[in-house]
């Protein structure tokens, strides 16, 4: 007599090959979402340097405009110092899974300042921040904000 039906073997195999691409696909959507997040926190540091160089370009407040870079969050902030209780500060927080490491700001400290009638920073030279994936630890991606003020 002829049976109708699936051997062991056959319902083995079959779910190993679907455990396999069951792995490929989460070990990409978790690459995915890494570089996401990464992005999202580079797109964040962005939008703060602009934001504040564009402030004091259009004079809004009639001061210089800053931005004070911390591990987590990026700030901008209205005058030439950073006061973290003053109402007019605008935060950024970082992506989750994403932080600021190897500072490197031009003269030293955390805060970038704009100067009022060009646009260019306070701090001479070229200011680099390096956004580490906190996930996969050798992930980083190195921002600019050259002494023109511009961000890239």
């Amino acid at each position: 007599m002829y049976k109708k039906g699936f051997t062991l073997v056959e319902v083995l195999t079959v779910i190993a090959i679907l455990m396999t691409i069951l792995g490929i696909s989460i070990g990409s959507f978790v690459a995915l979402n890494q570089r996401s997040a990464t992005n999202a926190s580079v797109d964040a540091i962005k939008a703060a340097v602009i934001q504040a160089r564009t402030k004091t370009l259009s004079g809004d407040s009639g001061t210089h405009w800053g931005v004070h870079f911390e591990t987590l969050e990026v700030t901008v902030f209205a005058g030439s110092t950073y006061n973290q209780n003053t109402s007019t500060n605008i935060r950024y927080p970082l992506n989750r899974g994403t932080s600021i490491v190897n500072k490197n700001i031009a003269g030293g400290g955390a805060n970038i300042i704009f100067n009022r009638l060009t646009g260019e920073t306070s701090n001479a030279g070229t200011s680099n921040l390096g956004i580490r994936d906190n996930y996969s630890l050798s992930t980083s991606t190195l921002i600019t904000i050259y002494g023109t003020g511009i961000v890239q």
